[in-house]
């Protein structure tokens, strides 16, 4: 059994949601973690673990924004929010 944390729960999925822009437009993406390569699925369990920078401020008018959506370990859920 592997103790790598980007290969456990193969099939976790992803949520990418953008929202924002001129028309204010939401849209949603699932991915299927199954689907990424290796270093995909490591670059996503690091996300958890405090990797990312500060966040930045924010960008300004008719811009996206974007949450991402994750499970990781036993079932905790994460999600992080970016601006364009």
């Amino acid at each position: 059994m592997s103790t790598d944390p980007a290969s456990a729960r193969p099939d976790l999925r992803l949520r990418i949601e953008r929202s924002g822009g001129l028309a204010g437009l939401r849209l949603r993406r699932e991915i299927d973690t199954a689907a990424l390569t290796p270093a995909q699925r490591r670059a996503l369990a690091g996300l958890g673990s405090g990797q990312l920078a500060a966040a930045a401020a924010p960008c300004g008018a008719d811009r996206f924004h974007y949450r991402i959506t994750w499970l990781q370990g036993q079932g905790e859920l994460h999600s992080l929010d970016l601006d364009e």
